[in-house]
């Protein structure tokens, strides 16, 4: 699933247009930028195009409703948390350095 990730994103401008869009309604902070009635539109169309660009990740098209994507976005979460659920191995312990005399 990475693979196919990076590949499309490797063919989409998605990767960096919010980044862009954000540089370029510099000085607005995150809470003016994300204003829902006051979202800049050159930033609304990045975030568009990488929702879409996710989604034919996912799905393969664009999701028809939030519905669909809240249920298949919480099955992949489900998926994933539940998989391995082993607690991570310890480190080895740290050798003792030999004094060299």
């Amino acid at each position: 699933m990475l693979a196919l990730l990076l590949s499309h994103l490797r063919d989409s401008s998605a990767d960096f247009s919010v980044l862009l869009a954000r540089e370029a309604n510099f000085p607005a902070t995150i809470a003016d930028l994300y204003d829902p009635d006051e979202m800049p539109a050159n930033l609304r169309a990045a975030h568009d195009r990488n929702d879409e660009t996710l989604e034919r990740i996912y799905l393969g098209r664009r999701f028809k409703k939030d519905t669909e994507r809240f249920e298949t976005l919480f099955s992949l979460y489900t998926q994933i948390t539940t998989k391995g659920t082993t607690a991570p191995a310890k480190p080895a312990p740290r050798r003792k350095k030999l004094d060299a005399a």
